[in-house]
């Protein structure tokens, strides 16, 4: 806030009264380092008084990430700036009525400027991952084939040797392919979950063919808790099969090398020791994601490494983080499912949470022709 005035001092008890934190600045740099709106909803200021030091603070050219600005005071119907973020207040009103209604704008549009940032932020994320997903095995399987393309010219490499090359560079450009087949399911999952088809069935048959596992896979194992598969389960098998398939994908890229178990229950049942945490008495399926290590690796990977990653942060988070930009937000809410990373331990790497029935779903109800009976 901005002013010194005894209007300034009426409107910052009010805001107070109202459960708002107030912080008031009277210098430029203060002003500018406390605008955006990463740390405040809005910046109030209270026209007709001394500013930041004779400077007036709607004249500053305020940073990108600014919070919406509130112009209060008799003297606003002559400012002539006008943009998106800038409420016009005139006179608070009685009891403060417009400057509440005001504030509630403010607050609205703070939001809003938060989720335009964050999807900014996941946007250039998702770009340096898939950047680094297609530069690294591409680098990898050319420097493998020069290697081969030479030794065909003069022969100096020998035959063990040729051969470890070779799957080198064949198992980059499968790698590869891999991440180009996640990538066009990543963008797929966008635009399908705008058109849902939700049909009732099994659990068990729709968990099943989502994951592909009604051709068993030595790598990815499902397991039912009693009674589970036969749920009635409301859900659209194309969308679920993509959201089982993105976070697969995650799982395996955080701990690569490792088996998957899917261990399936519902809520308010313990999935290997585990609970679905803030479950709704509304029945859930609580599918646990566990990474199970190879035959002579005691721990699975990464997520049981101690300390910190490159970025500071921890197994847990950098997953987290991952999660971000490879399992559509989209599928998630669709789907109304919970996505959580629990705590490092014995239990499983993911938990995916899903309601029997989505929010807003229904299923496609067939076609009947009623012909009316004459008594």
């Amino acid at each position: 806030m901005v002013g010194t005035s005894e209007t300034t001092d009426r409107i910052q008890s009010w805001l107070l009264l109202w459960g708002h934190s107030v912080v008031r600045v009277a210098t430029e740099s203060a002003f500018l380092g406390a605008v955006s709106v990463r740390r405040v909803d809005a910046a109030v200021v209270v026209c007709g008084g001394v500013g930041l030091g004779g400077i007036c603070p709607a004249s500053l050219p305020l940073p990108v990430d600014a919070a919406p600005l509130m112009l209060v005071g008799g003297n606003v119907v002559a400012c002539r700036r006008s943009d998106e973020f800038l409420e016009v207040l005139p006179r608070p009103g009685r009891r403060g009525r417009h400057l509440r209604r005001a504030v509630r704008s403010c607050v609205q549009k703070a939001e809003l400027a938060r989720r335009h940032l964050a999807e900014v932020q996941i946007y250039h994320e998702y770009i340096q991952f898939l950047g680094h997903e297609t530069r690294t095995p591409l680098t990898s399987a050319l420097a493998a084939l020069e290697i081969l393309e030479g030794e065909l010219a003069d022969g100096t490499v020998a035959g063990a040797q040729r051969s470890g090359f070779a799957r080198l560079a064949s198992r980059n450009l499968r790698r590869l392919g891999q991440t180009l087949e996640w990538t066009e399911d990543y963008l797929t999952a966008r635009t399908s979950a705008a058109a849902p088809r939700w049909r009732e069935g099994r659990a068990g048959d729709f968990i099943t063919r989502a994951t592909g596992l009604d051709t068993p896979r030595p790598e990815v194992a499902l397991v039912f808790e009693a009674g589970v598969e036969e749920l009635r389960f409301l859900s659209d098998e194309a969308l679920l099969r993509l959201l089982l398939r993105q976070v697969i994908h995650a799982l395996r890229y955080h701990v690569p090398g490792t088996r998957l178990t899917l261990r399936i229950s519902s809520a308010g049942a313990h999935a290997a020791g585990w609970e679905a945490a803030g479950s709704s008495e509304a029945a859930e399926l609580v599918i646990a994601l566990h990474a199970v290590p190879p035959e002579g690796q005691k721990s699975p990977g990464p997520l049981a490494r101690a300390g910190l990653t490159e970025r500071g942060e921890t197994p847990e988070q950098e997953l987290a983080r991952l999660l971000q930009f490879t399992v559509s937000r989209e599928l998630l809410q669709l789907f109304g499912a919970r996505l959580t990373v629990p705590p490092p331990g014995n239990g499983p790497a993911l938990l995916l949470v899903l309601p029997v029935t989505p929010p807003g779903a229904l299923p496609t109800q067939s076609c009947e022709l009623r012909v009316p009976v004459c008594v």
